[in-house]
């Protein structure tokens, strides 16, 4: 039976597989629970240490990041998107952040991802991977 770390990472490679240049889960603090980098050049580690940038931002308004966004964006110049979204599991906040290239689609990829990091969470009852 494979553990959670290895089933997050399965999740993360699957949003590679439909487009995504790089996608990484994080803690609300900003540590890393699984990356993916589907060139290999290490977009996933930089995304892990933007992630929480987006989330300071967010709570800036002093209100919890939960309800105030569920989602944030940034265009690069180059057009590509860096898009992080925040869900809550039980009582652990967490940021699921991806690389979306120019012109490519991602809510739905988003979308599952996040129902799949939530059931997988639940499943093993939210205790630290």
């Amino acid at each position: 039976m494979p553990t959670r770390s290895e089933v997050l990472q399965s999740i993360l490679n699957e949003t590679i597989q439909e487009g995504l240049t790089a996608t990484v889960l994080t803690t609300e603090e900003g540590l890393p629970l699984a990356v993916s980098d589907g060139d290999g050049k290490a977009k996933g580690e930089i995304l892990a240490a933007i992630a929480p940038v987006f989330q300071q931002a967010a709570e800036r308004s002093g209100k919890p990041l939960v309800r105030l966004a569920e989602e944030m964006a940034m265009r690069s110049p180059s057009g590509a998107l860096v898009v992080c979204r925040f869900l809550t599991v039980g009582d652990k906040n967490f940021i699921l952040a991806g690389l979306v290239p120019k012109g490519r689609t991602y809510r739905r990829t988003m979308n599952r991802a996040v129902r799949q990091i939530r059931k997988v969470w639940q499943e093993t009852g939210g205790q630290a991977p």
